[in-house]
């Protein structure tokens, strides 16, 4: 029963955590020998841009169709792998800002501008599995190929990045059998860009609730 539950909590979790750049990975992987092709898709407008003294600036709106593309493999019982690579489509659609960096910049025409981003590879290894499942796990982002970064529907950094952290995770059973708590933590050793640093820490709390199916 509970590696059945594990399995549930596996596809839910993949479902909520999707992101292009982010990890897709969970606390929990997949037996050995089982793997899993999935796609996604995001719609999603960017509406305003923050000042450095955090004051919201309604200027420089794009909006984002992106589909994210993912393969999954389980090595063994407690090692599995991931291989993400999202497809972004961006669109200019501030109607009164002109675009900065012209004539450099060639995407904020206020047409859809796709292209293949950034691959990335993640291992993760199931440490611990009861009472709680902690994953600690490595992932590296690397650029497909040299897309364009300047302008605000350039597709992605064109940086490489490399993740070290952990996944922890625990079924709420008998006290609540549907629901679980989810969480990560990791720091990111990114490229430097003009001698910048834009190294950064993440942490992120889940709760989910499975709802029960409904005969039809």
């Amino acid at each position: 029963m509970m590696k059945t539950s594990a399995r549930a909590v596996l596809v839910a979790l993949g479902c909520c955590l999707l992101t292009p750049i982010t990890g897709l990975g969970q606390a929990w992987v997949p037996p050995k020998g089982e793997g899993s092709v999935s796609v996604f898709f995001q719609n999603i407008d960017f509406a305003a841009h923050f000042n450095p003294d955090g004051s919201r600036d309604p200027a420089f709106s794009t909006r984002s169709k992106n589909v994210l593309f993912e393969v999954g493999y389980g090595v063994t019982d407690r090692l599995a792998l991931n291989l993400t690579l999202p497809h972004v489509n961006n669109k200019f659609t501030d109607k009164v800002n002109k675009p900065f960096n012209l004539p450099i910049n060639v995407v904020d025409d206020g047409s859809y501008h796709g292209a293949l981003q950034d691959f990335r590879f993640e291992l993760r290894y199931n440490a611990i599995r009861r009472p709680f499942t902690a994953t600690p796990f490595f992932a590296a982002i690397i650029p497909s190929h040299g897309y364009q970064i300047i302008g605000e529907a350039a597709p992605g950094r064109h940086l490489r990045e490399y993740i070290v952290g952990g996944y922890a995770g625990r079924l709420l059973n008998p006290v609540l059998p549907r629901a679980y708590v989810h969480g990560l933590a990791s720091y990111a050793i990114v490229e430097r860009e003009i001698d910048i640093s834009v190294n950064r820490s993440n942490v992120d709390l889940q709760f989910g609730y499975f709802v029960p199916s409904v005969p039809i």
